[in-house]
């Protein structure tokens, strides 16, 4: 009878969640037990520096754990314990875009997207400024490596391989401080591998020998000599490392990566990390995959408490995490058919509780799809279409952020090419779209740097940070042909 009891009222929570349009998800947890899943009613939300806010969602069980990690980064800035029914949190006192992570009582988790700034009415290239990253800036990223709380840039040449690191003053300035030897750097991520609080830096070594690199910070902007580790060899065709993004793969605290190659082969590699920094390397086949570049992006595509990964080719392919360091699937959500890849964001667009996706391809524009908690997605949106001559966006950067603190995602897509002024010479450039509460986006406008430079095309790559110290998300660009980065501060 009591057993008979406990399931009558779990079907009344259940019936009571689908009624107000949510859908009712499970998770099976490493030892089989299936719990009933915390399922939100929004996973975007905007606040202010330090705000206190709640989130709200249903079923759970308190206490909850609750760790706020900075987005690009999975820097953890904050943990803390709520023994509410629904938890009231602080936000960071810096401006950032963070990932907070919700595990109640008896294992269920959920992922909140979290935007900490004030909007902005859009930038200007009044108060532009830009420096030289040498003959390339081939990816860039910001965060405060010396320890003295403000923000710093860091920045890849793939051409004379190395890595700058450019001190910021906190007031927008930045002033070379050191560069680190990174022989055939392709892309970078920045993260905190030791669990330790200092950034450190991974980046793929592609041409020479296939290899993941890391350098380890002691807090103070010292590193550690570099140690490499080798991909594992693909079942069929050749590997070159390219892409590479950080990811909760396990259990345990230290971050972990994905690692895609643009090659012939059909795997990705999952880079699970240690407590001593050492990097563990496996590989996971995706059939069907075509050769293009695969970029990809982070989220929880199916609501199951478990960060996935969209696959970025001709098509796109979403990979499931098992939560035990690898994939349970893979499929193809579709995307127009040709050569060129893209980048793509998992945000909750139209607040109903599951992430969309959002994703462009730099012959064929910017598009926005409505998951469909099926493995489908409805597109709904075209943002821009055409093969843009010289104003198409960049296949390597898309960010998706709120930018004018209306609570709904926003864009910025560095131009592949340029923004060429009838006075000769060419600026850096983006794509600039405000998005609204139903999904939809705004016709897009141009930001661009004041900076003229011959050949500036190729911005390619762009993120967002407070680089003033204003509380309001900035732009900082870099460029694949030259190396110019600009800083397009927010007004």
């Amino acid at each position: 009878m009591k057993v008979k009891i406990i399931i009558n009222i779990f079907f009344l929570l259940l019936l009571g969640c689908k009624e107000q349009g949510l859908e009712f998800k499970n998770r099976e947890t490493q030892s089989g037990t299936i719990y009933p899943a915390m399922v939100p009613t929004n996973l975007f939300k905007t606040v202010s520096p330090g705000q206190i806010f709640t989130l709200d969602f249903k079923f759970g069980n308190p206490p909850y754990k609750i760790s706020t990690y900075y987005e690009l980064s999975f820097l953890k800035a904050k943990e803390e314990i709520v023994n509410t029914q629904i938890p009231t949190i602080q936000a960071p006192n810096k401006a950032d875009l963070y990932r907070i992570r919700i595990e109640d009582a008896i294992g269920s988790v959920i992922w909140f997207d979290i935007n900490v700034g004030l909007g902005s009415s859009g930038f200007s290239a009044v108060n532009s400024t830009s420096f030289d990253n040498g003959s390339r800036a081939s990816d860039v990223y910001t965060g405060d490596f010396n320890g003295d709380g403000h923000l710093d840039i860091i920045a890849a040449n793939n051409s004379s391989p190395s890595i700058r690191l450019y001190s910021g003053a906190g007031d927008g300035t930045f002033n070379f401080e050191q560069s680190l030897s990174s022989p055939t750097i392709m892309k970078l991520s920045v993260v905190d591998l030791e669990a330790d609080g200092d950034l450190d830096i991974v980046y793929t070594n592609r041409v020479a020998s296939n290899q993941v690199c890391r350098y380890l910070n002691d807090g103070a902007g010292n590193f550690s000599s570099l140690s490499c580790f080798d991909l594992p060899t693909p079942n069929t065709g050749t590997v070159n490392a390219y892409y590479i993004k950080p990811i909760f793969l396990n259990n345990d605290k230290y971050i972990d990566f994905v690692v895609t190659a643009n090659s012939s082969g059909k795997e990705i590699y999952p880079v699970l990390s240690e407590s001593d920094g050492a990097l563990s390397i496996s590989k996971y086949e995706i059939s069907n995959i075509d050769d293009a570049y695969k970029n990809l992006s982070v989220g929880d595509y199916n609501s199951d408490g478990l960060l996935d990964i969209v696959l970025h080719s001709s098509t796109r392919y979403i990979a499931l995490s098992d939560g035990q360091g690898s994939f349970s699937d893979s499929f193809n959500v579709g995307f127009a058919s040709g050569p060129g890849g893209g980048d793509s964001c998992m945000k909750d667009i139209n607040h109903d509780g599951y992430n969309d996706l959002i994703q462009h391809h730099w012959y064929y524009g910017l598009t926005a799809s409505i998951n469909n908690l099926d493995q489908t997605l409805t597109q709904t949106y075209q943002l821009l279409g055409g093969n843009f001559v010289h104003n198409r966006p960049s296949l390597y950067s898309l960010v998706c952020a709120d930018l004018n603190g209306d609570n709904n995602v926003d864009m910025i897509a560095p131009m592949r090419n340029r923004d060429f002024q009838s006075g000769g010479g060419d600026r850096h450039a983006a794509w600039y779209l405000t998005g609204n509460d139903d999904g939809s986006f705004n016709s897009p406008s141009r930001v661009y740097s004041s900076h003229v430079h011959d050949n500036a095309y190729f911005a390619g790559v762009g993120h967002i940070a407070d680089i003033n110290s204003d509380g309001k998300l900035d732009i900082v660009m870099g460029s694949l042909q030259h190396g110019q980065i600009s800083l397009l501060p927010a007004d």
